[in-house]
């Protein structure tokens, strides 16, 4: 099987120059034979001048859109360029040489398998979590996905910006009858290491739980997840816990974590209001 013709990486960046290099040397160092394409969203470091020295090949986006937008850049490109694959790779991961081989293993195997179309990794710190190997719930930091999928379901949607984008789509991959496989591979990411503005994530955070599923709507699971969220606030529940979505909610100060979660629904609301006036 000749990889390079298979499958490509796409690696999401914005603002990531001070590990996107060292990120690339270890993956081609891992994984030689994979192609390599960064997306750029809009960064205001001086990543795209190191991204050019490097000689890696570049995608720069006109306006900043998000880890879905850059994602959807990176299989637009596989899509027009004949690949079967793409391993979606965040800019801030770790990965040594027996991870990488362990990696270009699983990958191997699932490309092989025609009853798969989605391979998963688990991210360090939060194996716990994973009891289902079998499951749309995987992260989105680092997946393998055969291009059948998008095809099908379409792109991830933009209105996320980032968190919560992956779940949609995976929801919709195993909606539309597709498998989804996560391999029980730990790698090292290193959370948020490209966001600028914490608390804006920790707004993405709460915005994007609520419209996960008002998107689908279901308006109890909504209200639910608007009541979970503020328990999380008065840390009530999840106390000590190592979900990094957690941790992004509860890393406000209080009342900072009010009024985002209030903004959030208000923005999900306005949201609601939009889609009661379309045909």
């Amino acid at each position: 099987m000749n990889m390079s013709n298979d499958i490509l990486v796409i690696i999401p960046n914005f603002n990531g120059a001070r590990f996107i290099e060292e990120t690339i040397n270890r993956l081609s160092y891992a994984l030689p034979e994979y192609p390599i394409l960064v997306v750029d969203d809009r960064s205001t470091d001086n990543s795209l001048q190191l991204l050019n020295s490097i000689g890696v090949n570049v995608i720069s986006k006109e306006r900043n859109g998000g880890f879905a937008s850059s994602v959807n850049v990176g299989l637009n490109f596989a899509l027009g360029h004949g690949y079967q694959a793409a391993l979606v790779f965040n800019s801030d991961i770790f990965l040594d040489v027996e991870t990488g081989v362990a990696i270009e293993s699983e990958i191997r195997k699932f490309l092989d398998d025609e009853t798969l179309h989605v391979l998963g990794f688990l991210e360090a710190g939060s194996e716990a979590l994973a009891s289902n190997f079998e499951d749309e719930n995987i992260s989105g930091f680092l997946f393998c996905l055969k291009l059948i999928v998008p095809k099908s379901i379409g792109l991830f949607d933009e209105v996320f910006y980032m968190y919560g984008e992956e779940q949609d789509f995976f929801r919709r991959t195993v909606s539309a009858g597709f498998r989804i496989n996560q391999s029980k591979i730990v790698v090292t990411h290193k959370t948020e290491g490209s966001s600028n503005s914490k608390s804006f994530v920790s707004f993405l955070a709460m915005r994007n739980s609520i419209y996960l599923e008002l998107k689908r709507k279901k308006y109890l699971v909504a209200l639910k997840s608007v009541l979970i969220i503020l328990s999380i606030l008065f840390r009530l529940r999840h106390r000590g816990s190592k979900d990094p979505s957690i941790l992004r909610m509860q890393r406000p100060k209080f009342f900072n974590g009010l009024g985002m979660l209030t903004k959030a629904v208000f923005w999900n609301l306005r949201f609601l209001w939009s889609k009661s006036f379309e045909p």
